[in-house]
């Protein structure tokens, strides 16, 4: 299932472009954010991203953090 793509390239090639313009986040950034290396947003942008990707953008535009156990 992780492999599954759920965005499209143009999908996720929009979502990069808000997190830029809304977040004022650079490419680094967006990787770093994102736990993966600078090359694979641009590769996401060409073949879809799955759909852990979709769901940490969303995290990210909407300011919700890593979830923790209670108590951490």
């Amino acid at each position: 299932m992780k492999d599954e793509r759920f965005l499209t390239g143009e999908d996720f090639y929009q979502a990069h472009l808000v997190l830029k313009e809304k977040l004022g986040m650079t490419d680094k950034d967006i990787a770093k954010a994102l736990g993966c290396g600078v090359n694979q947003p641009v590769r996401w942008s060409r073949i879809g991203a799955p759909l852990y990707i979709a769901l940490a953008i969303n995290a990210l535009l909407n300011g919700v953090g890593p979830w923790k156990p209670r108590g951490r």
